[in-house]
């Protein structure tokens, strides 16, 4: 979306390897209160779970399938905008 730099950028603040199709992200606060993000490279998935939310809204002890989300990461990951 940003270019190469861009998703370069992405890659190394995630920690993540590079992906075909790039990841989905997903801000989730759990039970504990600490706040986490989740990728998945399977952007199709992510995009039926944000029609959900947008048809049912925010949702509560939600549990998602451990084998969609290859990567979390401890945090909301901030992303760093592309250059102007």
């Amino acid at each position: 979306m940003h270019g190469t730099e861009a998703y370069e950028k992405f890659l190394e603040t995630a920690k993540l390897p590079p992906a075909p199709d790039g990841y989905g992200l997903l801000l989730i606060t759990d039970r504990g209160g600490q706040r986490h993000t989740l990728a998945t490279a399977d952007i199709e998935y992510l995009h039926l779970l944000h029609h959900g939310l947008l048809d049912h809204g925010p949702m509560n002890d939600v549990t998602f399938p451990p084998h969609k989300f290859h990567h979390v990461l401890e945090g909301w990951l901030e992303i760093p905008s592309p250059s102007a």
